[in-house]
């Protein structure tokens, strides 16, 4: 096949050769000598010679002539065995646009997501009227831009003029999945599937080698024609059967230079008025070693600066000092200097700062006669504020003010008590069981959230009443600092425990008396934790209350309660954001309030009986502020870029092959060598290239054997001598 036949007529100049040779023959002029037989047998060698090069040289001329012709005309190899040879198929184009924030890379002379913009434009240009495209966004789930085959190549050229990218990881499994949906109905077209990324590894972390037939349910966010429940399996099935090609451009950068602070902790977790701590800051680097440095802002005011050396695919700790801090809620940033990726060179947080730590203790004063003196020693504490109500005061109280609620020789509890309290565990509050003899194992029944499930009250044996307590989980937070006096062992003696019986697999014994005692169980409950004593917090049932270990003990378990419900320092950017670590409850028309002003309406979910507030399409990082009618706006969480996308290694083509596994995958760097690509595919394997090298080397040999030709030798007579007699003689 050819693209430009009209310059065929030009083969006719492959004649001029042909003529040259015959008008270039010699004529013989015949002269006869005496006998002259070494004269002719040299002259018919010499004409024999003569006559095979210029038959060469005429066949070089020819075929250099020819070579020229047919490369002009562009001939061409068709590449496909589908195809109309006499007219122009149409054709179903869907591609998918890595949108994640990697994508916004920019260097000196390259920016990522303008080259990743020209390819997709580059696509639709060389498409014709009667085709159709569909594109589809991979960011965190898949985004339809166009989720069915439209003809309007001029608005989809505009939207992706328009297009930005995102501030989220992307997934491209979903999006490929979507787009081999989007082609399924496309009939006898002919159908391309196109991926534009930058290459970079997280959106390739679901795919698995073809030997591994994984099974995944696209997202609700992208209509399919699929019933709702099936599963779509990867590879699909038009792509594993090869029923058409799939091109892959890469135009991320081979060496990029990235840094970002990848994680941010406070010392002392919990922050208090009238003390310093520190900042530690991990920073994760791409490229060649170089200086930086690291820098705390709070409240919008530069605190400290810490030079640091980057290393690439090494993580750089460093810490920076926190002065004391006015009581509340301030916001915060470790900031490094701006390189590539602009968006990740920032890393916000929250810093909630008290003044003391609020514990409510509910109980007659006899049964809290030796726990507030552990609370309060010498009658007051500089970090506790202890608050003591009876069981009947209980429903009184805003319990979400308390970092923990101690229940001593409190049960049985009014149903109403119950499920406060287990909405108070559930929003990450603690609660520590203290029993009593008030209260039988049967009133425990209606307690979901207890560690165990208590059997019977069980009064011990003089001899058996001495036990020394061990901690079996000494990582556990409530024992993080604690600290006993040298040489101090633990030890009691008991009178009376309540024997129990675990509830599940995730409770916890803590603390046991000797090797076959639990003496304080621990479990989880929602974002909280629910402790139970198996001894009462005063002398009836032991001496712990006198021990050495009871002070320390009330503490820590306090400092773990206000952990236990602090919310995170920050949280990454999605979506969907659920707000339960930062908020339990909010009035109607609640909403917050972005870094770009923009306003996001809270939305509630009830899932089993529990609501949750969350916040959709949030789509900036930075500080976000609680907006309320009549109040002024705070500050409620922190929200960074995902890093896993900071990592800007590009996986190699190898490895892409290897997870894709399909064998039709065509890998492109770049949109030129994209557009030869598809060329190729879609017109044939052109040899235009191939023919003018072909003539260069053509044109080669035959100047070497014209210049062979007409290279001055010595002639024959010069060589003899020839006597008028007709003798021959050579020279000496």
């Amino acid at each position: 096949m050819w693209l430009e036949p009209m310059y065929l007529w030009a083969t006719a100049a492959a004649g001029f050769p042909l003529l040259l040779h015959l008008l270039s023959r010699r004529k013989t002029v015949r002269i006869y000598f005496s006998t002259l037989r070494f004269l002719q047998l040299a002259q018919k060698q010499s004409s024999r010679r003569i006559r095979l090069e210029n038959i060469l040289l005429w066949l070089l001329r020819t075929a250099l002539i020819l070579l020229i012709v047919c490369a002009f005309a562009q001939p061409y190899v068709r590449s496909q065995s589908s195809g109309n040879w006499l007219k122009r198929t149409k054709r179903d184009v869907a591609i998918v646009w890595d949108e994640s924030f990697s994508m916004s890379y920019e260097s000196s002379r390259r920016n990522v997501w303008e080259e990743s913009r020209q390819a997709i434009l580059s696509i639709l240009a060389r498409l014709e009227p009667g085709d159709r495209v569909s594109l589809f966004m991979a960011g965190e789930d898949p985004f339809p831009l166009i989720a069915k085959p439209s003809g309007e190549l001029e608005k989809i050229a505009a939207l992706v003029k328009n297009r930005k990218p995102g501030n989220t990881s992307s997934q491209l499994q979903p999006a490929i999945l979507a787009a081999t949906e989007s082609l399924h109905d496309s009939g006898i077209r002919e159908r391309e599937l196109f991926i534009i990324t930058d290459g970079q590894a997280v959106p390739w972390s679901r795919l698995g080698a073809t030997a591994s037939k994984t099974k995944t349910t696209p997202p609700a966010s992208v209509a399919t024609n699929a019933p709702p429940g099936t599963t779509a399996t990867w590879p699909p099935p038009d792509l594993a059967n090869e029923k058409y090609p799939l091109f892959l451009t890469l135009v991320g950068v081979t060496a990029p230079e990235n840094a970002t602070p990848i994680q941010v902790d406070v010392y002392p977790a919990l922050l208090r008025s009238d003390i310093p701590g520190q900042v530690w800051v991990r920073v994760a680097a791409n490229g060649p070693q170089r200086e930086s440095s690291v820098t705390l802002f709070v409240d919008d005011k530069e605190i400290g600066h810490q030079n640091i050396t980057l290393t690439d695919g090494k993580i750089v700790e460093t810490s920076l000092a926190l002065p004391p801090l006015p009581v509340g809620t301030h916001f915060a940033r470790i900031e490094i200097p701006r390189d590539g990726l602009a968006r990740d060179d920032q890393f916000h947080f929250l810093l909630h700062v008290k003044e003391k730590f609020r514990v409510l203790s509910v109980g007659t004063p006899q049964d809290l006669f030796f726990l507030e003196r552990a609370l309060n020693p010498g009658g007051r504490t500089a970090s506790l504020e202890t608050h003591s109500v009876t069981t009947e005061g209980l429903l009184l109280e805003k319990l979400d003010d308390y970092s923990a609620i101690f229940l001593c020789n409190a049960v049985p509890l009014p149903g109403q008590a119950l499920l406060t309290l287990e909405r108070y565990v559930r929003d990450g509050g603690l609660l520590i069981f203290c029993p009593g003899d008030r209260g039988q194992p049967a009133d425990y029944a209606n307690i979901i959230s207890l560690p165990a499930k208590p059997v019977r009250i069980e009064n011990l044996d003089i001899k058996a009443q001495r036990k020394t307590l061990r901690l079996t989980k000494p990582r556990d937070p409530i024992f993080d600092s604690l600290r006993l006096a040298p040489g101090a062992v633990p030890a009691l003696a008991i009178q009376r425990v309540l024997r129990c019986d675990p509830v599940d697999k995730k409770t916890e014994v803590l603390l046991a008396a000797d090797a076959d005692m639990p003496f304080l169980y621990s479990r989880n409950f929602g974002r909280g934790r629910v402790l139970l004593l198996t001894v009462a917090a005063d002398r009836a049932w032991s001496t712990l209350p006198l021990s050495p270990l009871f002070l320390p003990l009330v503490h820590q378990m306090v400092l773990a309660g206000a952990g236990q419900g602090e919310p995170p320092l920050a949280t990454w950017l999605s979506r969907d954001i659920d707000l339960a670590p930062f908020l339990n409850e909010a009035p109607l028309g609640a909403s917050l309030v972005g870094p770009d002003h923009n306003t996001i309406p809270l939305r509630r979910f009830i899932n089993n009986g529990v609501t949750t507030l969350h916040a959709e399409n949030v789509t900036e990082p930075g500080i976000y502020r609680l907006a309320q009618s009549g109040a002024e706006t705070t500050p409620l969480l922190a929200i960074n870029v995902p890093r896993g996308e900071s990592d800007l290694t590009m996986l190699k083509p190898s490895e892409i092959r290897a997870k894709l596994g399909l064998p039709q995958l065509v890998i492109a760097q770049g949109k030129d060598e994209l557009a030869r690509m598809v060329e190729e595919h879609r017109v044939g394997k052109p040899l235009a290239e191939q023919l003018l090298w072909a003539a260069l080397v053509v044109g080669l040999l035959e100047w070497l054997v014209a210049n062979r030709v007409n290279r001055k030798t010595a002639t024959l007579t010069s060589r003899m001598l020839i006597e008028a007699s007709g003798r021959v003689h050579a020279h000496a």
